[in-house]
């Protein structure tokens, strides 16, 4: 199983259309597909752009693989050191965890904490995902 972790912090860097999700989506077929919750505040004006791009991940994520994991940054940086840790605090925790070299100091940080987080059933899910877990697990 393939756990994929979509980082929408820096949602500015993420220029993935829908079909370029789907093929990511197809390809490896994910489990899970873990999103950090963003803090949304009505009164920046990248507030629509940061929903319109979650929208687009959820849609797709509904229509091809399994709905998203949404989880606080602070759960997720609080799972490997404390809630405010930086990404220079994480690295190497993740590098000694996983037996990585050096990371550099960018999303992919991030992204590995997140879907560790997810992986370690941290995060939440949506009413929706709940019901289908359910249904399935009452199939078994």
């Amino acid at each position: 199983m393939t756990q994929l972790a979509i980082a929408v912090f820096g949602f500015q860097q993420l220029f993935l259309s829908a079909p370029d999700l789907r093929e990511i989506i197809k390809e490896y077929q994910p489990a899970h597909i873990a999103i950090e919750q963003p803090f949304i505040n009505p009164e920046f004006p990248s507030t629509s752009k940061l929903l319109q791009v979650l929208g687009v991940l959820n849609l797709v994520a509904y229509r091809h693989g399994p709905l998203p994991t949404m989880i606080y940054p602070a759960t997720w940086k609080s799972n490997l050191d404390t809630a405010k840790a930086q990404r220079d605090d994480i690295a190497p925790i993740l590098e000694q965890m996983f037996y990585l070299k050096p990371l550099k100091l960018d999303a992919r940080v991030d992204a590995i904490s997140i879907a560790y987080a997810a992986w370690c059933g941290l995060g939440l899910r949506s009413s929706t995902a709940k019901l289908r877990l359910s249904a399935n697990r009452s199939k078994n």
